[in-house]
């Protein structure tokens, strides 16, 4: 009989299929907001003594894997009346800004069960406090986050809130046979529940391929060769068909702005009509809707095929009505001029019952964000990808420090438009550069 040749089994990787998705978590600092750190604050109840503790602090609840240590030291107070145990603490900011934000702290359980807190707010100068009575629960023992969203009306809205700042009262209530003990850490005030948009998740799908090398420089000396770990660069490049609508994350410049009002380009055809204003005459067309705020985008073109090169109207910019030639035009807005003239595309009398297109910014709602290079930095990145072998074994890649260093902008008019990413993988803090894991099941 021949002799049958042993192969060793080997594997692959199989190809990337259209439903294969890398995940990318999006991480935000949070970091706007007031605070005090309660080391200078005082007692409100009687003979309690207060103690600031600056290493004992809780580990953070209110968002997902910070950087350094967000909270702040513990304070300590110890009273002797049995009924309760206050303290208060000034935060020295525009009360105004976050008068319908949310306040937070953490509060230590002794034992599990219920907690009663008072919580006062009030003008440092001004009389007047809001109080809300509330109730939290400890399932275990330890820290536990506290919430009071200040948009809700307390028990008495007597606050006014200014410039000057705040006084804030906590009074942790006790019953008969318990320790008359507080220990509070980390008293912040934010201004709205938006501030707690820290972590975000974006996803790429039909990938075309997921490249970049691992790749060590050797160093050649006298006593051998060694690798050059001191410059080591290790990148990943993807190219994807779809991505989730919020993709924009991805471009470390880019952030959301406080803005809610806009434009966007709009054209139109319109005829021109004669209108009379306080016993004056003009021709033209009224654009209700024209934004005020952008006045360079405005164009107006005479309906006319044939001339189009003369077709053109220039703009004058003058603030108030003006008699214009046949050639130009003049927008009305502003002070001086009346209500009803207000986004008024004010042209020549010969041009009366002419068809004109006008292109023009059209005041929107809009949700904004700006690319400012003092955003780099601001948020963190981390990516995921499976790998399915041919085996049928399934791998997965987590990177938890990921630098994207090229976002994709381009746009094409004759293919459907990929989105391709180039990122630096950084180490992570245990001085990796990625972790691969083999599912296993069970």
């Amino acid at each position: 009989m021949p002799k049958v040749r042993a192969i060793i089994g080997a594997i692959n990787k199989k190809q990337l299929n259209k439903n294969t998705e890398m995940t990318f978590s999006v991480l935000t600092n949070l970091d706007n907001f007031v605070h005090d750190t309660l080391s200078r604050a005082t007692a409100t109840t009687p003979n309690t003594m207060v103690s600031f503790d600056k290493f004992e602090m809780p580990d953070e609840a209110f968002q997902c894997l910070p950087e350094g240590c967000p909270n702040s030291g513990t304070l300590t107070a110890v009273g002797a009346v049995i009924t309760g145990t206050g303290i208060q603490t000034q935060i020295r900011a525009d009360s105004t800004d976050f008068a319908a934000g949310i306040l937070t702290f953490y509060i230590y359980a002794e034992v599990a069960g219920d907690i009663s807190l008072t919580i006062g707010i009030r003008d440092i100068f001004t009389a007047g406090e809001d109080v809300r009575n509330i109730t939290v629960t400890a399932h275990n023992i330890g820290w536990i986050p506290v919430v009071i969203d200040l948009a809700e009306l307390p028990e008495t809205p007597e606050w006014i809130p200014s410039a000057n700042g705040v006084i804030v009262r906590i009074q942790r209530n006790f019953q008969s046979g318990d320790t008359p003990r507080m220990m509070i850490s980390t008293l912040r005030i934010f201004n709205s529940i938006e501030d707690f948009y820290v972590n975000d998740v974006v996803k790429l799908r039909c990938l075309d391929d997921i490249s970049g090398d691992d790749t060590l420089d050797v160093i050649n000396s006298c006593l051998g060769s060694t690798y050059d770990t001191t410059d080591l660069t290790v990148e990943r490049t993807v190219t994807a068909g779809l991505v989730t609508p919020n993709w924009n994350m991805l471009n470390p410049m880019e952030f959301e702005t406080l803005t809610t009002e806009g434009w966007y380009l709009e054209t139109v055809k319109r005829h021109v009509e004669k209108i009379s204003i306080e016993g004056e005459t003009y021709y033209g067309i009224t654009l209700p809707d024209i934004s005020f705020d952008e006045c360079g985008f405005t164009m107006v073109q005479r309906n006319d095929n044939c001339k189009i090169t003369d077709s053109m109207l220039r703009r004058i910019h003058l603030p108030t009505p003006h008699e214009v030639m046949p050639n130009e035009f003049q927008i009305l807005q502003g002070s001086g001029v009346a209500d009803q003239l207000q986004g008024f595309i004010n042209v020549s009398p010969s041009l009366e019952g002419e068809l004109l297109i006008i292109s023009y910014p059209r005041h929107s709602s809009v949700e904004e964000w700006a690319s400012n290079i003092d955003n780099v930095g601001r948020r963190r990145y981390r990516m995921s990808y499976p790998v399915v072998l041919s085996d049928r074994t399934e791998l997965v890649y987590v990177y938890d420090n990921v630098m994207i260093t090229s976002f994709p902008q381009t746009l094409s008019g004759s293919d459907a438009t990929s989105f391709a990413f180039t990122m630096n993988i950084a180490r992570d803090q245990d001085g990796d550069f990625f972790k691969r894991r083999r599912i296993i099941n069970d």
